[in-house]
């Protein structure tokens, strides 16, 4: 797992609300070839006391700088993740490729509980779902 990038491309992003939900998707995603170090997952601050990832697998907001005022220039979506993420839950970026484009991931998070889902593309955000 990795810091999120100013603007992640290619890579769908949503919010998820229990770290059980995170660790299902990263499961899920190891098993159709994503390595758990591609996926980008974010959590509040006040939940670490350490800037090492928990055991969901994130990442405090802090340590990224606030992560979710710099991924893109949509400032409603930033403004978004950020107050989500203050708030407790957790955003999980899923990278798109060969093995999973963003219909895929979209499903994935869905199937988990995710929600405010997002394709960052290299010129583009798309809403997948709200």
């Amino acid at each position: 797992m990795h810091l999120l990038q100013r603007h992640p491309k290619n890579h769908v992003f949503g919010l998820v609300d229990r770290p059980e939900a995170v660790k299902s998707i990263l499961q899920e995603l190891e098993q159709r070839g994503i390595a758990e170090e591609d996926v980008q997952v974010v959590r509040r601050q006040e939940d670490a006391q350490t800037t090492e990832p928990d055991e969901s697998g994130s990442r405090p907001l802090e340590v990224v700088a606030r992560a979710a005022e710099k991924l893109s220039e949509e400032h409603e979506f930033s403004e978004l993740y950020e107050s989500k993420v203050e708030a407790g839950e957790y955003l999980v970026g899923i990278p798109t490729s060969d093995l999973i484009d963003k219909e895929a991931a979209h499903d994935i998070l869905h199937e988990h509980g995710a929600h405010s889902i997002n394709y960052y593309g290299q010129w583009v955000v798309e809403e997948l779902e709200t």
